[in-house]
């Protein structure tokens, strides 16, 4: 289980760069969500060494959930320093980008409570999973899909935008 924190702290640090990434491409289309989508299913960015994962976790399901888990510490680590390498620059904060990053952030917050608590409940006997190796294999799913789930983020804050601009207009 140990392995499993650890993995999931590397996993999480690697997710920070990663949707970094992702709020500084969004800012720079100034919000352009169509171009944005471009930019996720641009070849270098869908296909990634996060697939190389899910099939290194797929050959480990007949191993130990150890040797799994040191595996994803091993992965996540590289793409962090894989992540870090590039040059990061500084995100212009605007009021876009905070509502994105709040209602990102509130959506990984629901998904990995739910995570966490069915993980937690392994003892019991209800459990979405029962085996740590299907929480790997979602964890990197997770991971693969951040772009999307900025793209959603970015979507719902444009609706909020639009009703809010819509709501003082009309006082």
């Amino acid at each position: 289980m140990i392995f499993f924190y650890i993995s999931l702290s590397t996993y999480l640090c690697f997710l920070f760069l990663k949707l970094h990434k992702s709020l500084l491409v969004l800012n720079k289309e100034k919000f352009n969500l169509k171009k944005y989508h471009k930019w996720i299913i641009n070849k270098e960015n869908f296909i990634n060494l996060e697939l190389l994962g899910l099939i290194i976790i797929i050959i480990a399901f007949n191993a130990d959930a150890k040797i799994t888990g040191i595996c994803m510490v091993i992965l996540y680590t590289i793409l962090y320093l894989y992540l870090f390498k590039d040059k990061q620059k500084k995100l212009t904060i605007n009021k876009k980008i905070v509502s994105t990053i709040i209602i990102c952030s509130l959506i990984y917050l629901g998904i990995f409570t739910i995570f966490l608590v069915d993980y937690l409940s392994l003892q019991k006997e209800f459990f979405l999973f029962d085996n740590s190796k299907y929480y790997y294999t979602v964890t990197i799913l997770i991971g693969y899909f951040a772009n999307y789930i900025v793209l959603l983020s970015a979507f719902i804050t444009n609706i909020f935008t639009k009703i809010f601009k819509n709501h003082h207009k009309k006082n």
